[in-house]
């Protein structure tokens, strides 16, 4: 039955939408999945956005596309129908100070929140919290990305290096570009 549905949407979309029914061009996949599939994709791999996914194909295709990179580059938790589990803004009390954010971390003498709903917050070894993107814990050292295109890598003797296509070889930590700020 459900391979009878399948085959009637197919039918139905080629037959009332024959621009958006899947369809390969250029070696593209034309419908709204695929593109919506590679905007995540792109975001995710920290590629920069491409405004002409679907070239050969139609205009909606490339907002479908838009749509899957937005999703993906500002919340954390995208699902492919393009709903999120987007975090809840929280707020703790230190001795007295309310502090407000998300995935907040506390400790014996610290309180720490992300500002934004797509980053997080790590605790460490010697009550020192860090919050941003990608956070590692590598035995005594934290390390948190500053920018979402970036991620944090650890390497040996608590190494911990954040930026852009960031990886270990021959013992050490490379990166494309480093985050400067983290």
């Amino acid at each position: 039955m459900k391979s009878l549905k399948v085959i009637f949407c197919v039918v139905i979309s080629i037959f009332f939408f024959p621009g958006i029914s899947s369809a390969h061009q250029n070696g593209k996949v034309c419908s709204l999945d695929a593109a919506y599939s590679a905007g995540v994709k792109d975001a995710n791999r920290d590629k920069d956005k491409r405004d002409d996914y679907s070239e050969p194909c139609e205009a909606l295709l490339n907002k479908k596309y838009r749509q899957g990179y937005h999703d993906a580059s500002n919340h954390s938790d995208t699902h492919h129908d393009g709903s999120h589990d987007q975090p809840k803004k929280q707020c703790l009390d230190h001795f007295g100070e309310k502090v407000c954010g998300y995935d907040c971390k506390k400790n014996v003498t610290n309180v720490m929140c992300a500002p934004k709903p797509n980053q997080q917050c790590i605790k460490g070894s010697f009550d020192e919290i860090a919050c941003g993107f990608s956070c590692v814990k590598s035995g005594m050292s934290i390390k948190c990305a500053t920018k979402h295109k970036y991620t944090c890598v650890a390497g040996s003797f608590d190494e911990i290096k954040c930026g852009k296509n960031c990886r270990k070889s021959f013992g050490h930590i490379e990166c494309d570009e480093y985050d400067l700020g983290s």
